[in-house]
């Protein structure tokens, strides 16, 4: 099925378009408050007017990526009404969970499928539960993400590759954590993040590209495994399947939670010389890389703005005279 995307081009100079979530149209003309449009699809499908505003309802959750088309000068993105901040969320509601029926896991274990759900290339990145981070299936296990508890490298095997007994002890068969991901503190400051592509049981060694040399002692942590879904707040996405697992934390039923997945990767993209912009009053919660980019445009103004559980709050590219406040 091939989508055909619609443009609309608008002729009112400067005017001003409201979007509620909850009471909005996209069918609506989006001119007043009491018709308002309702998602930011339709935002997006618009080419508007230089110097036009876009507002968005107070209280209200949006989910998506806004991006403006044809590079208009001066818009503004903001709020209207009373309450807190518009939240514009890189996250999707996953919903309709099922115990699972996948051989192996613990019966606690949920499963939803996504097929449905608009969901980038990248799947499912996080999940958060009522707000809250869930923690990808790893090993050794955590009570939340924000826990540090590691294994230690225990000797280099060149620069790709390092062994740890500690896996040996763990008694997994060989190759079990390929495919897994490496999370390892190779430095005060960084972490090497990779594939892993071999696993040899016997002297518990860990093989992944691009390692370095490591040292004894080195910090790491192994996750995106299904099989070490097996403790309560962690949750795995299979790709091949569509399906996001969990493991809710107090035996509590997922559908009585708000589950959030994370996808898309960025809140706002101001770029292409789409110079005057002004961003103000808006939440931006859930990206899986940043909340607002700016690159190549000038004079932008970003003011009253939050930045929830994105990998990167806000960038500044190329932009001259810009203003955060």
């Amino acid at each position: 099925v091939t989508a055909v995307a619609t443009v609309l081009l608008l002729s009112n100079a400067q005017a001003t378009y409201y979007v509620s979530s909850t009471t909005g149209n996209d069918a609506n003309n989006g001119l007043t408050e009491a018709t308002p449009w309702k998602t930011i699809d339709k935002v997006n499908s618009v080419l508007f007017s230089n110097s036009s505003t876009i507002l968005f309802k107070r209280g209200e959750v949006f989910r998506g990526a806004l991006s403006a088309l044809k590079s208009p000068l001066g818009l503004t993105f903001g709020a209207y009404g009373t309450g807190n901040n518009p939240v514009i969320a890189g996250s999707v509601l996953i919903k309709d969970w099922k115990p699972t029926t996948r051989p192996g896991l613990n019966s606690k274990v949920y499963e939803a499928v996504v097929t449905s759900l608009p969901l980038t290339a990248a799947g499912v990145v996080q999940l958060f539960a009522n707000g809250e981070l869930m923690t990808i299936a790893r090993y050794p296990n955590v009570d939340s993400p924000a826990n540090k508890k590691w294994l230690k490298v225990g000797a280099s095997a060149g620069t790709n590759a390092f062994t740890d007994r500690a896996l040996v002890t763990y008694a997994k068969p060989e190759g079990y954590w390929k495919g897994a991901t490496l999370r390892l503190r190779n430095y005060s400051w960084t972490y090497a993040i990779q594939p892993i592509t071999n696993y040899n049981a016997a002297t518990g060694k860990i093989t992944a590209p691009e390692l370095g040399d490591q040292l004894p002692e080195w910090g790491y942590f192994l996750d995106g495994k299904l099989g070490e879904l097996d403790y309560p707040g962690e949750w795995y996405y299979d790709a091949t399947v569509k399906k996001v697992y969990f493991y809710p934390k107090g035996g509590v039923n997922p559908n009585t939670l708000v589950i959030e997945g994370t996808t898309y990767e960025t809140g706002l993209s101001i770029s292409n010389q789409e110079n005057n912009t002004t961003v103000a009053n808006l939440t931006f919660r859930h990206f899986t890389g940043k909340g607002v980019a700016v690159a190549g445009s000038d004079n932008i103004i970003v003011r009253n703005c939050r930045f929830e559980h994105n990998v990167t709050g806000l960038s500044l590219w190329n932009s001259a005279n810009s203003q955060v406040t």
